[in-house]
C-alpha cells in the first residue's frame, strides 16, 4: 500500500494540502492513500487537573478567537472530515487519539509520548502563539509573561492533560 502523508502545520489553516490534492489530482496518483494527522490547540484532563492551571485553558481560546477573525478554524476535528468528503476521498477513517502532555500517563509509551510532546511545546511554543496572539492584537509587552506562565503550567507534574490528535486517511478512486 503507498500512501502520502500530508505535512502537519499547526497554525496553518490544515487543509489546505487536501484543498491542494483536490485541485490538482495529478499531484496524487489515483487510488493511492492520503493521511492528515492535525493536533488541536486545546489542553483537557479527564481528571479536572488542567483546572490547576487556568493559562491551558488561555491557549485554546487564543486559537479559538484568532480562527474566528480569520474565518477559518484551528481546530481541524470541525473541518477535517468534511474536507475529506468533499474531496471525493473513499474509504475514509478518522481516528481521534488522545495525546498526552507531559509523562503522567502510566503506559510507558505513552508516557514517551507525552515527554517529546511536552518538550516540543515548550521548545516551539513562541512560533506556535505568535501569529494567533498578533491577529488579536493582544498587547506584546504580555506576550512573553504568557508563554513563561505557560511553560511553567506544561511542567506542573499535578497536571494529566492530553491534546487531541486527529488524523484522517482516505483513498482518491480509481
Amino acid at each position: 500500500m503507498f500512501y502520502y502523508a500530508l505535512p502537519s502545520l499547526t497554525g496553518s489553516s490544515g487543509i489546505w494540502a487536501i484543498e491542494f490534492v483536490d485541485r490538482f489530482p495529478n499531484t496524487l496518483v489515483i487510488g493511492r492513500w492520503v493521511e492528515s494527522a492535525e493536533i488541536d490547540a486545546q489542553f483537557y484532563s479527564d481528571d479536572g487537573t488542567t483546572e490547576l492551571e487556568p493559562v491551558l485553558a488561555s491557549c485554546g481560546e487564543l486559537y479559538c478567537e484568532a480562527g474566528k477573525v480569520l474565518n477559518r478554524p484551528f481546530f481541524l476535528s470541525e473541518i477535517q472530515p468534511q474536507a475529506f468528503d468533499e474531496a471525493d476521498f473513499v474509504e475514509k477513517r478518522v481516528v481521534r487519539y488522545k495525546t498526552p502532555v507531559g509523562p503522567w500517563a502510566k503506559d510507558p509509551k505513552l508516557s514517551e509520548v507525552g515527554r517529546f510532546l511536552a518538550a516540543a511545546m515548550e521548545n516551539d511554543l513562541h512560533g506556535y502563539a505568535q501569529m494567533p496572539w498578533q491577529i488579536l492584537q493582544k498587547p506584546a509587552d504580555e506576550y512573553q509573561v504568557w508563554l513563561a506562565t505557560l511553560r511553567k503550567a506544561l511542567r506542573n507534574p499535578k497536571v494529566h492533560s492530553y491534546m487531541i490528535v486527529l488524523v484522517a486517511y482516505g483513498r482518491k478512486p480509481e
